[in-house]
């Protein structure tokens, strides 16, 4: 049985405040996280149970579920199990100082967990990075390591206006992170470029050039199915009410991005009592 009961998710936004120093880098609150599925991680069900940490760019359009569904059409052996503790703008340390994580941490056995930051992190100076995301996702490490499970981090992608060069550094930001940490890497910012860079008129944000669109998500969900099961996502039938063209274009763009080894982060992740 699980450890306690999973908490209903109270995710009310919390904004950037005084943590992002350039508000007008800053991206604009989503809606609320929403509520856990009936596919509850803390029921007695066989799978894989991973915690989403993170703010918009995870609840848009709903990665996690997303994830599920592609699991699901797949017919994993062990189905997506997933819920998500993401307010709106939060960052790594807006995470740690509020407890939510740590308390989720308690009350179900994870198998993985997710660490995204706010997306403005990669635009912080040198300085900034190390006060306020560093030490920060240090300290989520040391408590997600503490409870058994893997932590895996979610590269995020650039600004529509300023993609190329706010990608780059995104993508050295996570991977000094995933060294630090010694941390998995989903390099979804990664198959972002590769995907801009093969289809240059492919849209993959919203019209705020920050959140994704389906598009960007459906991106960004077919990574973590091949990072979490180790599979390619070509040929999967779940395409998010995508056209066949895109779909397919996204699942070989992510397959490209990853690189899927066999049996995938899941297979590092040992089945445990829920």
């Amino acid at each position: 049985m699980h450890r306690a009961a999973l908490v209903t998710l109270a995710a009310a936004f919390i904004g950037c405040g005084g943590e992002v120093k350039d508000s007008a880098k800053a991206p604009q609150p989503g809606p609320p996280d929403p509520l856990p599925r009936a596919d509850d991680p803390a029921g007695n069900q066989k799978g894989l149970r991973v915690l989403f940490v993170g703010n918009s760019h995870t609840f848009t359009n709903d990665v996690p579920g997303l994830v599920a569904k592609l699991a699901k059409a797949a017919n994993e052996e062990r189905p997506l199990l997933a819920a998500s503790e993401a307010p709106g703008g939060t960052s790594f340390q807006l995470h740690w100082n509020n407890g939510r994580v740590q308390q989720r941490l308690t009350e179900v056995n994870w198998d993985l967990v997710v660490l995204q930051d706010q997306s403005v992190m990669p635009n912080l100076t040198r300085a900034e990075f190390e006060e306020q995301t560093l030490p920060f996702a240090r300290k989520l490490n040391e408590q997600i390591q503490a409870s058994g499970a893997r932590t895996v981090l979610f590269m995020t992608w650039g600004y529509k206006h300023d993609f190329v060069p706010m990608q780059r550094r995104s993508d050295a930001a996570y991977r000094e992170l995933a060294a630090d940490l010694k941390a998995d890497l989903v390099p979804v910012g990664g198959a972002w470029a590769k995907a801009r860079a093969a289809r240059a008129e492919i849209e993959l944000w919203s019209g705020d050039g920050n959140h994704a669109d389906v598009r960007g998500s459906y991106l960004t969900a077919c990574c973590f199915y091949a990072a979490f099961y180790g599979k390619s996502p070509v040929g999967n039938t779940f395409t998010a009410g995508l056209s066949a063209d895109d779909a397919k274009f996204l699942q070989e763009t992510a397959a490209g991005a990853v690189a899927p080894k066999s049996g995938g982060l899941a297979a590092l992740a040992p089945v445990r009592v829920p």
